[in-house]
């Protein structure tokens, strides 16, 4: 009896580990439909609640190598995406009028926002402009944490406090799966 004891006292720390496994709050799919230059982001709403995304922008990837050769004196990178227009977004951008990082720091930056529903998946699709065959795509993307040091107190509580039709700001954690795709 106590071997059998000494036995699960030594696999519990693994059972535990693999019960930490980290869950984000929304999971973007990249795929690339090569006919006609075309980047699909699936992105799925893992949370229980409506979400107004303002970041990640889901516009501003690099190539590999031009992200590589790039440093901070020198900014080697090329936009290369246009992210198309939803229809469902611009109906609810024109119809809810909310507090958003781009009006709190005053930018003429096209920071479009995006609408997703509780536990639903929706596909964004991007324009490629510089279609490089071969190169790499490096699938990274600012996040809200980005203007905490930028933004006051007061305007972070008043972003994740408001309510915009039903809609809550995203300020929470996302992740591209895979982070990187070949173009063929």
């Amino acid at each position: 009896m106590s071997m059998k004891i000494t036995f699960l006292i030594t696999l519990l720390p693994l059972f535990s580990s693999c019960s930490k496994i980290v869950k984000t709050d929304i999971d973007i799919y990249p795929t690339i439909q090569k006919d006609d230059s075309i980047l699909i982001l699936n992105v799925k709403n893992n949370t229980e609640s409506n979400l107004m995304i303002e970041f990640p922008v889901l516009d501003n990837f690099f190539y590999r190598d031009e992200f590589d050769s790039s440093n901070p004196e020198i900014l080697m990178t090329k936009k290369s995406f246009n992210l198309l227009k939803d229809s469902d977004d611009i109906l609810k951008i024109n119809t809810i009028n909310c507090l958003t990082i781009k009006k709190i720091i005053q930018t003429n930056d096209t920071l479009d926002l995006k609408f997703l529903k509780a536990k639903s998946e929706k596909k964004y699709y991007l324009k490629i402009k510089r279609y490089r065959s071969g190169k790499t795509i490096i699938f990274e993307d600012d996040g809200f944490d980005i203007f905490l040091d930028k933004i006051s107190k007061e305007n972070i509580f008043k972003l994740k406090k408001q309510n915009c039709g039903g809609y809550k700001y995203f300020s929470g954690s996302f992740k591209f799966y895979p982070e990187k795709i070949i173009l063929p």
